[in-house]
């Protein structure tokens, strides 16, 4: 939404992440969706999206994700997130159309799928965030990522422990402790 003299006007545009490009030359959708997880037909549809994988109909390794979930501007980007995708660099422009600039990489170095709710240190600017994924089910693959403020990727630590894979939509963070 843009508030301007003669009024407020609105645009919707989508984020063109892998997904959205794949979907966009098939003509339909081509990925499931946690709406299709329901009941034995839910099983059907996983099983479905794997084989569609397999078969090379889908690219699941660029991300699954349509970065719908939220946005945070940190070093001079904004980064448009969800959890099953990596970030993606968007930009408004003047006349209130957004872009999708890419895939972001932190200093040349990609993240696995981000959290959509990363947290931004108000003391240090470092942004945190975390990922995890299924690839070690039935094991814990949880990464804690910090991001520094000038966009660069310090540091990418594995957390272990866990006991078992899950979901885990946000965390906290404190002076000294990410807490999940």
């Amino acid at each position: 939404v843009r508030f301007g003299r003669d009024g407020a006007s609105y645009t919707s545009r989508y984020v063109e992440t892998s997904r959205y490009l794949q979907e966009a030359a098939a003509g339909k959708a081509v990925f499931g969706k946690i709406a299709d997880l329901a009941g034995f037909s839910g099983l059907a549809m996983m099983i479905l999206n794997a084989a569609r994988g397999w078969c090379g109909v889908i690219d699941r390794s660029k991300g699954e994700g349509n970065a719908n979930t939220s946005l945070i501007y940190h070093a001079g980007r904004l980064l448009a997130l969800q959890e099953a995708d990596r970030p993606y660099g968007v930009r408004v422009l003047c006349d209130g159309v957004m872009e999708t600039i890419g895939e972001a990489a932190f200093n040349g170095k990609t993240v696995t799928p981000f959290t959509a709710h990363p947290k931004l240190h108000p003391g240090t600017g470092y942004l945190h965030a975390f990922s995890y994924g299924y690839e070690k089910f039935p094991k814990s693959d949880v990464t804690l990522h910090s991001v520094s403020p000038d966009g660069r990727l310090e540091r990418s630590s594995e957390i272990t422990g866990l006991g078992g894979a899950s979901m885990m939509h946000d965390f906290a963070i404190t002076n000294d402790y990410a807490v999940f």
